[in-house]
């Protein structure tokens, strides 16, 4: 994320494998007023962190379509002042596009964007896919948390839609351990100096296993 190469990463896995946790952090580490209320300070080298602003826009794709969300991606890209704002309010599918793609030719680095949830808009998730986030890729470095999604027509699934350039699986074995291992380890960050008569990685072993 912070050498902001374009093109589409996937966080993928079944529900409760921690998508929107990873994912929601880097938004959370990104806006300073968020930082502060997790106490990074207490936290450091726990978790991915990308530093402050590394994140230029996000949403959460639940019950939106793809004009819907290049209007709230839109909101946050004029806010971030990394686009002027548009003639008309918002920007649609085709407009953001368009407007990026200029911004590109312009000189102007690749914004940082985070999908949480794609696989949430249900019927729209694929139209999603294929007529914004896709076409958004050339121009912007694009994170994308959702499940695996499969139908039986052409593209088969929603990573293949997404044309996806890496995917993490939290679901494969050794993502899982690694995020058992980043959970206890932030359970003990979390809770070292908060009492003398606490057992941090006690707790951390019980909580995580």
């Amino acid at each position: 994320m912070t050498a902001r190469v374009p093109g589409v990463r996937v966080v993928t896995g079944p529900a409760g494998t921690g998508k929107s946790a990873v994912v929601g952090r880097v938004v959370s580490l990104s806006n300073p007023d968020e930082r502060g209320r997790l106490g990074h300070g207490g936290t450091r080298g726990v978790g991915a962190d990308h530093g402050v602003r590394s994140v230029d826009a996000h949403v959460h794709a639940r019950g939106l379509n793809a004009d819907r969300m290049a209007e709230l991606l839109d909101g946050h890209l004029v806010r971030s002042s990394v686009l002027a704002p548009g003639q008309a309010d918002r920007r649609n599918a085709a407009e953001l596009v368009g407007a990026l793609q200029r911004a590109a030719e312009g000189g102007a680095r690749p914004p940082v964007l985070v999908v949480d949830g794609l696989d949430e808009a249900r019927g729209e998730m694929f139209a999603i896919a294929t007529d914004l986030l896709v076409r958004l890729a050339p121009y912007a470095s694009i994170v994308v948390s959702t499940r695996p999604v499969t139908r039986a027509e052409l593209p088969a699934s929603l990573a293949e839609a997404l044309q996806a350039d890496a995917v993490l699986d939290l679901d494969d074995p050794v993502h899982r351990e690694s995020g058992r291992a980043a959970l206890r380890e932030y359970v003990v960050a979390r809770l070292s100096g908060v009492a003398a008569e606490m057992d941090p990685p006690g707790v951390a072993g019980r909580l995580v296993g």
